[in-house]
């Protein structure tokens, strides 16, 4: 009924599944992606106020399972600096997405992922950081943009490189700020009041596309080379991110 009063019919239910599915394989797969794939591709048929809310749950649901496997090698002390400042900068995020016009909030998230997928597709060597006030900067902006538009990972993935983590600890660190991260982004939304009956209509949605990704995304992470499936996925973040700065820059 919400959907039908939206204007939503059953083929762009679908779309919303499939959205999610394939958001949930990337992120399975790549070990990044949920939010930051599926919140422009839902933003045209929900708007940005009611999508971020809808992939900040399903992030928790499934950043909380896909951590289940990397949990061992979480360390609590290393990842300080991030979640203390990206609990600070949490709610800022969400004021934005709330009270900013639409037009600025979209042609923000343009530029933040046509910039995240060119320097995560060259990845560039950057340099071992042991001052914590950059974990603490980052970690504030991580957290902005995590409020915002469901996308902790570019600073935090930046902060993580410039730690010459192990591989292992790299994945599991990253895994356990971004839940705990999105625990606090879904608290925020609930305290603004943001999860009216169309945001937990489309999490009900979405749970046959997070099942079912999880399940391909894990049978795929054993079969397809993961670093050619995480050029592909950037390769589409840099054509989404130039559509969302050139339509609402009116190119």
């Amino acid at each position: 009924m919400v959907w039908v009063e939206m204007g939503i019919d059953i083929e762009s239910q679908l779309i919303i599944v499939g959205i999610f599915l394939f958001a949930v394989i990337v992120q399975t797969v790549a070990g990044f992606g949920l939010g930051i794939v599926s919140l422009p591709l839902l933003i045209p048929m929900l708007g940005i106020r009611t999508a971020a809310p809808i992939v900040a749950s399903v992030n928790l649901i499934a950043i909380a399972l896909i951590f289940i496997r990397y949990r061992r090698s979480f360390q609590l002390r290393a990842t300080k600096p991030l979640l203390i400042a990206g609990a600070l900068g949490v709610p800022l995020g969400v004021w934005g997405v709330i009270n900013i016009p639409e037009v600025y909030t979209l042609t923000a998230l343009g530029f933040l992922i046509f910039g995240y997928s060119l320097y995560a597709f060259f990845t560039p060597q950057v340099p071992q950081i042991n001052h914590p006030a950059w974990g603490y900067g980052l970690g504030f902006v991580s957290g902005i943009c995590g409020g915002a538009y469901n996308s902790s990972g570019p600073a935090s993935v930046l902060y993580a490189h410039s730690q010459r983590w192990p591989q292992e600890t790299f994945k599991s660190n990253l895994q356990g700020y971004f839940i705990i991260n999105s625990l606090i982004i879904n608290i925020t939304h609930a305290l603004s009041n943001n999860y009216t009956p169309a945001v937990l209509s489309g999490f009900l949605l979405a749970i046959p596309g997070i099942a079912f990704g999880m399940l391909i995304g894990f049978a795929l992470s054993k079969r397809v080379n993961a670093e050619r499936f995480r050029k592909l996925i950037l390769a589409m973040l840099f054509i989404l991110g130039i559509r969302l700065v050139m339509t609402h820059l009116n190119f």
